[in-house]
Order: C-alpha cells, then structure tokens, then sequence
C-alpha cells in the first residue's frame, strides 16, 4: 500500500463528517436524530502551490503524486498519510476488563469525546494497570487497531495504550482537473480533496 506526504506549505483543511439521518416522530412533533456513524470520516483539502519536476522523471514531485494516483485508481483505491500534527497517543485507556472479553478496539481522545483508531504504525505499547505487555505473548493486534489479548484482562482492569497511527485515505476526485504546468517544471494543483477510510 502507497504513502503521501503532505507539505504544511499546502494549508491542509482536515474536519471530521457524520452522517446523520433525521426521522419524524409517530406523533409528527419534531424530529429525531439518528448518527449513522460511531465514527467520524475525516475531509482533507488542500491547494498543492508547487510540485516540481517532469512526469517522465519518476523521482519528480510531480510524477510521485501522479504515480499514487494511478496507482489508487482515483477514487477506488486507498493509501496512507501520517499527518505530522496528529500522529500520536500517549497513554490512553481505551477499554476495561470484565474477566471475559478477550477483544477490544483501540481508540484515541479528541477532546472530552474519542474516535476509534485503525493503521497502528509499527508496534504499539499495551498496557494493563500500567504495566506494559509483550507483544504476540501477551496480545495481538490487527491493522484495523483491534487488540486480542491472549488471556481476558481482570475484572476492572484499565487497559491503555501509546503509540502512532495513520489515516487511511482514498481520492474524492476521479480526475486531477486543475493540474496545471505553468512554468516549466513547476505544476500546481488548486483543489486536492481526500478523505478517511473506515474498514
């Protein structure tokens, strides 16, 4: 699976999306609101000022954003991006034992609320009552950010986790239509919209 860097030159927009489903009541007083997601998707757009090079370069900038959008298809493949101000978690408890439950889904603070978290980098630390847990021993963990303990963690036991994470991202657009070359070896590219994938 491809990678993007992005450059803070690209003044990136990045805003979380629900999807909400309004419903008349049975007795036609007002509405309610259904969320249709637990989650959020995540918009990003930006304006690409400069990419360098020539697209039969395959080291240029430009060839290297055209290569991972051939290579995603447009808008039916997807890719993933580290952004560099919002990588990161440092001991978040993400669940509670109950002597049962073997599986638990990593999730990360955003504000007083929180978001699941899918595309661990590498491998994260798992603790349980603030002792670390050896990896493939003690647990394992999916590239969806689902953890299996081995054994179910105790009865109120606080389970927490650090570590770093991507988003994974596809194209909104099908066609790069406002790329454009407008000195020689210098292209820009006015609108780049992706946004996250939830699996």
């Amino acid at each position: 699976m491809a990678n993007i860097t992005i450059s803070p030159a690209w003044g990136m927009r990045k805003t979380p999306r629900f999807n909400t489903t309004p419903q008349e009541t049975a007795a036609n007083q007002g509405n309610v609101y259904v969320a249709n997601m637990s989650t959020p998707v995540w918009d990003f757009k930006m304006t690409v000022p400069l990419l360098t090079g020539r697209i039969d370069d395959p080291t240029s900038n430009i060839a290297l954003l055209l290569g991972l959008f051939m290579e995603a298809k447009g808008g039916a493949g997807n890719f993933t991006f580290m952004d560099p101000r919002d990588h990161q978690v440092t001991n978040y408890q993400f669940g509670a034992g109950d002597a049962t439950s073997k599986v638990f889904q990593l999730t990360r603070p955003v504000g007083a609320s929180f978001e699941w978290v899918q595309n661990v980098v590498g491998t994260p630390t798992i603790y349980i009552n603030g002792t670390p847990k050896t990896p493939t021993t003690d647990y394992a963990i999916d590239d969806k950010g689902v953890v299996t303990f081995v054994s179910a963690p105790a009865a109120a036991a606080v389970l927490a986790w650090s570590g770093d994470f991507q988003y994974l991202l596809r194209f909104k657009q099908d066609s790069l239509a406002d790329l454009t070359l407008f000195i020689e070896g210098a292209w820009m590219l006015s609108t780049l919209e992706l946004e996250s994938v939830i699996r």
